[in-house]
């Protein structure tokens, strides 16, 4: 009986198909790596190898590797893929599976090499999340999509994803050139988006305020170009509206203006969510990022009550909650990782911009220094504690110590 019907057999009485029920590593020929089934026997390779000695571990690494490298299928490639790549450190089996995905990813010429690419490049880049040892290799391949002149539709989409995910997690230069010669082909609309969140989170890493705010000013181009361009892309349209207002909101202008940005960007986020929870299942690196988006949202609606002054509800008490809704921007700003590796420093260039507003209403009744005690006490957060400690500063800077009430001092 040859594997294949062995392997439907298995699957045809709901067995599972393990290096035993296959006859042992010996009835697998290397002939078996172009198989559509072999997805089925990679989870047998794995699920088995600790019970493998070290030559059957050659044997067995040996087979995968040619079958990333020969499979004809993006599926079969893919299902191959969601096995081994996760196991792989434990494998150790990284370098094998990084040559053989950085081989595919290099023989792309057409749609259809261009798609089974695109699939070896997003594996590549969640196996450099798990091991450094791989690092390398997508950083190559992004550093000659840079260079090269056009690029598959599918594969460039995913180089776009890729990038964003690269300078997320590493900062590597490579990422924006790769995104910046993405613009100019058929994925331009996801390599314009991925900029704009590669200069968002240099802006929101700006040493002082001119910087961030200049940075922020560039991200719009970038978001409003995908927004104009992609199909279905809410979330471009949320961004570039939700940095209008906060630059906007810097350089003073009237709240008829900020309500106008902040319903545009509300309506973004909500349709960008409604359609964001139906997308197909994702790696949970290429998955939207909801609770930026979210965070966004709530910092651009807790700063417009604070800008419609008239309002009925209290504006000092908005402009407390907005320290926390600041904080929690810069925090998934900063928190894209896949993998956090270290802690990132709050920037203060950030609430440069936001702060004079927000600490006015302290200005204006010293005695409600008092609440943003209270409120943090409440709500035990070390960022939004960073934040209220700068507004505190700049409230001391008008309000005579004398002046300060009990719960209103410096900690």
């Amino acid at each position: 009986m040859d594997l294949e019907t062995t392997i439907a057999e298995l699957v045809g009485r709901d067995q599972e198909v393990t290096l035993a029920a296959l006859g042992g590593l010996d009835s697998i020929g290397t002939e078996e790596v172009a198989s559509s089934l072999f997805p089925y026997v990679a989870h047998a390779l794995v699920s088995g190898w600790d019970a493998l000695d070290g030559d059957q571990r050659d044997t067995a690494k040996n087979l995968i590797s040619r079958a990333i490298s020969e499979t004809s299928s993006a599926v079969v490639l893919s299902d191959t893929c969601q096995l081994v790549v996760p196991a792989s450190p434990h494998l150790e089996i990284v370098v094998d599976v990084k040559t053989s995905l950085r081989e595919r990813i290099r023989s792309r010429s057409d749609q259809r090499t261009g798609a089974i690419a695109a699939i070896a490049l997003r594996w590549l880049a969640a196996l450099a999340v798990l091991s450094d040892a791989a690092r390398g290799a997508v950083v190559d391949a992004l550093s000659e999509v840079a260079l090269t002149p056009t690029e598959p539709l599918p594969f460039s989409t995913t180089a776009a994803q890729v990038a964003g995910l690269v300078y997320d997690h590493w900062r590597d230069a490579a990422a924006t050139s790769c995104l910046g010669r993405l613009t100019e082909t058929s994925g331009d609309a996801d390599a314009w988006f991925a900029l704009g969140q590669a200069r968002l989170v240099d802006a929101l890493d700006a040493t002082g305020r001119d910087a961030c705010l200049s940075g922020l000013r560039s991200t719009i181009e970038c978001f409003d170009y995908s927004a104009a361009n992609g199909e279905q892309r809410p979330d471009a349209l949320m961004y570039a509206n939700a940095v209008r207002f906060v630059t906007e909101w810097a350089v003073g202008a009237s709240s008829e203006m900020l309500a106008d940005y902040y319903r545009k960007a509300h309506r973004a986020l909500q349709e960008y969510m409604l359609l964001g929870y139906h997308l197909p299942d994702q790696p949970g690196w290429l998955r939207p990022r909801f609770d930026a988006e979210t965070a966004w949202i709530e910092l651009v609606r807790t700063m417009e009550r604070v800008a419609v002054r008239g309002a009925a509800d209290l504006p000092w008490y908005n402009a407390a909650t907005a320290i926390g809704a600041l904080a929690d921007v810069y925090r998934t700003a900063n928190g894209f990782y896949p993998a956090r590796t270290n802690a990132t420093a709050a920037s203060d260039a950030l609430p440069d911009l936001v702060a004079p507003q927000l600490a006015a209403p302290f200005v204006e009744r010293a005695e409600r220094l008092g609440y943003v005690a209270r409120w943090l006490e409440e709500f035990h957060s070390p960022d939004a504690e960073a934040f209220a400690e700068l507004v505190r500063d700049r409230s001391e800077q008008v309000v005579p110590p004398k002046s300060r009430p009990p719960g209103g001092t410096r900690r």
